[in-house]
């Protein structure tokens, strides 16, 4: 979609760039916990974790903020508003299939609560996993 209104490849590619590297941040919260041993099982792992310390330095309500500033005070810049909305994206997805509270996507909340799971899983989401983890 970005590819066609932009008429641009590259506004294309750094839209969907940005729509999947945010997810690089997954990666550095299973490290944290696992090591670099676990990486096969990573995708499966994923799913039913309840990391103790959740970090998630990408998916954060201030970068999307910052990153809209950025396109209201440059809305010449096809780059940035690809960037953006892929991002946005992103987030908005993440937001309706993810487990994280609707608090847990500020940076600064999970700051304040020192990155704790317990504060940033949905109460449902912590319910299940405690069921399906004994």
């Amino acid at each position: 979609m970005i590819y066609a209104y932009f008429k641009s490849l590259t506004c294309g590619l750094i839209a969907f760039a940005s729509g999947i590297l945010v997810d690089l941040d997954h990666v550095l919260d299973f490290t944290v916990h696992y090591g670099l041993k676990k990486y096969r099982s990573f995708f499966v792992n994923m799913k039913w974790l309840k990391l103790h310390r959740v970090f998630l330095l990408f998916h954060s309500y201030e970068f999307l903020i910052i990153s809209w500033f950025l396109v209201i005070t440059n809305p010449s810049n096809t780059y940035m508003i690809s960037f953006t909305l892929g991002f946005t994206q992103h987030m908005l997805l993440d937001r309706l299939h993810n487990p994280i509270s609707q608090r847990g996507y500020f940076l600064i909340y999970r700051i304040i609560h020192k990155f704790n799971g317990e504060k940033i899983y949905s109460s449902s989401y912590l319910e299940t996993t405690r069921k399906a983890n004994g």
